[in-house]
């Protein structure tokens, strides 16, 4: 479990066994420049001001991320900016696609900000955008907006955990990659994980019903363990009893 994870873009096993296969990696450097920017919004409450947000907040995170945001617009109590991702120290490839950045004040709701944010991303053409609230970092998916999709670090955890600022590092390295490699082919994978998933469980299903079918029929006589129940009506009793152990 990655705990300050949450967010239905990438399933979380999926992403615990995809960092798992990257292995170990020296990131120890770049967790104390997090953790000592954390410590420099110790000063950040609910009385900051947007524009602090933005300054000691969401504009160093960015850097960070290795994303160059441009200046910060204020619009209706929220910042709008668009960041263009830095190409790797010594890349011969153009930097890839702008990320759409959003800030708000200190511990609001995200939620709300999804179709502002989707607005802002598409009038820059930008697949991501990157929300912040001082707390909290999302990272939303601003090509299907039909889907509502987005993974989200409580970014305190971050600076804590080990795991979970890996996992956040390695969404930094796939928003710099392009779409055939980065994010867009993790989020590809994670479904068909998913699927694989689905598929598995149903088979197991079935057999389990199968098997308990077999416990709730006797054999010999063609009557039922269950009064009154035969055929299809023991083989709903076997599905109800195989989700009732599931879920």
């Amino acid at each position: 479990m990655l705990t300050g994870f949450s967010g239905h873009l990438v399933s979380e096993g999926f992403l615990e066994r995809y960092l798992a296969d990257r292995g170990p990696r020296d990131m120890a450097g770049e967790h104390r420049r997090f953790a000592a920017w954390r410590r420099g919004c110790r000063g950040l409450g609910p009385t900051s001001s947007l524009r602090a947000l933005v300054d000691v907040g969401l504009d160093p995170l960015a850097r960070m991320l290795r994303l160059e945001p441009g200046s910060f617009e204020p619009r209706q109590g929220i910042a709008l900016s668009v960041a263009r991702t830095a190409s790797h120290p010594g890349a011969l490839v153009a930097p890839v696609a702008p990320v759409a950045l959003v800030a708000c004040g200190w511990g609001e709701r995200l939620d709300p900000l999804w179709r502002k944010a989707l607005v802002h991303a598409h009038a820059h053409a930008a697949v991501w955008a990157l929300l912040f609230n001082g707390t909290h970092l999302r990272l939303v998916d601003a090509a299907r907006p039909y889907s509502r999709r987005f993974v989200q670090f409580d970014l305190d955890i971050v600076r804590d955990d080990d795991r979970t600022f890996a996992a956040l590092w390695a969404f930094e390295h796939l928003l710099n990659t392009d779409a055939a490699r980065g994010l867009n082919a993790l989020v590809a994978a994670s479904e068909q994980h998913g699927v694989s998933v689905c598929r598995s469980l149903r088979s197991g299903v079935l057999t389990a019903s199968a098997d308990i079918l077999g416990a709730l029929l006797e054999h010999s006589s063609g009557a039922t363990v269950i009064t009154g129940v035969t055929g299809a009506g023991a083989f709903e009793q076997a599905l109800t009893i195989v989700y009732r152990i599931l879920f």
